[in-house]
């Protein structure tokens, strides 16, 4: 877990911005920014999933999607799982379920009080201070570059823009070192040993 106040006192520490009473840039600025990276993030890594759960109605097959919402993960349908998801509508979308831009179609037979779990990948976002990002502190770095390199993109400030253009390259390379993390950890899942009981 990721405390959102330790994140703006490390951003605070890199703009050189520590004296509370003549602070340059206010938390809603620097909680912007820290929301822009973790969109960012979200988006590039697909990191944070939850479940959205729908109570259906036998003669609604359209459901309005979560404002959060990235990219369905798995889909079930009173505990089973739905296997034609899909994110258009096609010729065969018969016992299918179809997702565009703002909904879910259902194509598949359901009835008033049938449960559908979508787990889905979303967008992750602060509101205070006080809030937590539930992740690995892998995605520490990444959240600050990216913030820094919106903070500092203010025109008046000198070489802020160079500055910002620096910490964007430096939020693409640790990305980068993310996702190959991510791929390591998924791989030695498959390993196999002799040892396996030990």
């Amino acid at each position: 877990m990721i405390k959102a106040s330790a994140l703006i006192l490390s951003i605070r520490q890199k703009l050189n911005d520590n004296d509370p009473d003549n602070y340059k840039y206010f938390n809603p600025e620097i909680i912007d920014a820290i929301n822009s990276g973790l969109k960012n993030i979200s988006n590039d890594l697909l990191y944070f999933s939850r479940v959205w759960k729908i109570k259906c109605k036998e003669d609604q097959e359209r459901y309005d999607l979560p404002e959060d919402f990235l990219k369905p993960i798995r889909v079930l349908l009173n505990g089973k799982k739905i296997f034609s998801v899909k994110s258009q509508k096609s010729d065969d979308t018969l016992n299918a379920i179809v997702f565009d831009d703002i909904s879910i179609r259902l194509y598949v037979a359901h009835k008033d009080d049938d449960v559908l779990d979508i787990e889905y990948n979303y967008i992750e976002q602060i509101d205070t201070t006080e809030s937590d990002i539930f992740c690995s502190l892998l995605l520490y770095d990444a959240i600050i570059y990216y913030a820094l390199s919106i903070l500092f993109q203010n025109p008046i400030k000198k070489d802020g823009l160079e500055r910002g253009d620096y910490f964007l390259s430096k939020y693409n390379r640790e990305v980068n070192n993310i996702k190959d993390t991510i791929r390591s950890n998924r791989q030695t899942q498959n390993i196999k040993t002799k040892f396996k009981g030990i």
